[in-house]
C-alpha cells in the first residue's frame, strides 16, 4: 500500500506542476489577455514599418548632406574665379 500512496503523490505533483486553466477564470479576462496581445503585435509591427521608414530618409539625408558639400565646393570654386575675371577686368579696362 505504500508503494500506491507513493505512486498517488507523484501523480499529484505531476498534476500540479502542469499548467492548466481553472474553470473559475472568467471568458471576459480571456478575450481581454487575447485582444492586448493582438494589440501589442500591432503596436511592433507598425513600429518596425515606421523604424525603417526612418532609417531610409536618414540615408537619403546623407546622401544630400554630400550633395550640399559638393555645391558649396562648386560655389567656392565659381566666386574664386569670378574674381580671377574681376582682377583681369579690373586691370585690362581700369575704371
Amino acid at each position: 500500500m505504500t508503494d500506491k500512496a507513493e505512486l498517488q503523490e507523484i501523480v499529484d505533483e505531476l498534476h500540479g506542476s502542469r499548467w492548466h486553466l481553472d474553470k473559475k477564470v472568467p471568458i471576459a479576462l480571456i478575450v481581454t489577455m487575447v485582444a492586448q496581445t493582438l494589440a501589442v503585435g500591432i503596436w511592433v509591427g507598425t513600429l518596425s514599418t515606421r523604424v525603417s521608414n526612418l532609417e531610409e530618409k536618414a540615408v537619403k539625408a546623407l546622401d544630400v548632406g554630400e550633395r550640399v558639400i559638393r555645391v558649396e565646393q562648386n560655389v567656392l570654386h565659381n566666386r574664386r574665379s569670378l574674381e580671377r575675371v574681376e582682377a583681369l577686368l579690373d586691370r585690362n579696362y581700369p575704371k
